[in-house]
């Protein structure tokens, strides 16, 4: 069966085989985002439009993308991120456009705080100390030896004392 290309219906202009391009249904909310308390210190301003596979909001201007929390963060800052600088979201809520909840940090940095980040400052401060073995430490974090030398020798979490 031939389907015929229509615009999307939120308004971006991009064309779909459907009604909506994936994510786009949410857009016909009147409101972009929603203030809601996430627990963090303040609100959360919870991104109600096209969202993207990894989980964060996006913008969509004359059919170019763009991460919504990307978008506000520069709007309220008045300046323009480096593609490669990355935002970390201090509420730990990727939907988040709420400036005062991100800021800029190193991609290491990034990733140490990120979801799979399976040790964090204080075990990296426990793993220098520790007069165990790699291996037994290894173990005990359930890593690889090598993951625990190169904490150890400050190949990897450089930023920690």
């Amino acid at each position: 069966m031939l389907q015929i290309e229509n615009l999307c219906r939120c308004g971006c202009g991009e064309r779909t085989h459907t009604r909506y391009k994936t994510g786009h249904h949410l857009r016909s909310y009147p409101f972009p985002y929603l203030e809601e308390d996430k627990g963090y210190k303040t609100l959360c301003w919870v991104w109600q439009w096209g969202r993207s596979t990894t989980g964060y909001g996006i913008l969509t201007f004359e059919g170019k993308s763009k991460k919504a929390h990307r978008h506000y963060y520069e709007k309220d800052k008045n300046i323009k991120l480096d593609p490669e600088e990355k935002i970390d979201h201090l509420c730990r809520e990727p939907l988040c456009v709420n400036p005062d909840h991100m800021e800029t940090v190193s991609d290491a940095v990034n990733i140490q705080r990120g979801k799979a980040a399976k040790l964090n400052p204080d075990s990296v401060r426990y793993i220098r100390e520790s007069t165990k073995s790699y291996q037994e430490l290894a173990d005990e974090f359930g890593l690889a030896k090598i993951t625990i030398r190169e904490c150890v020798k400050r190949i990897t979490w450089k930023n920690i004392d």
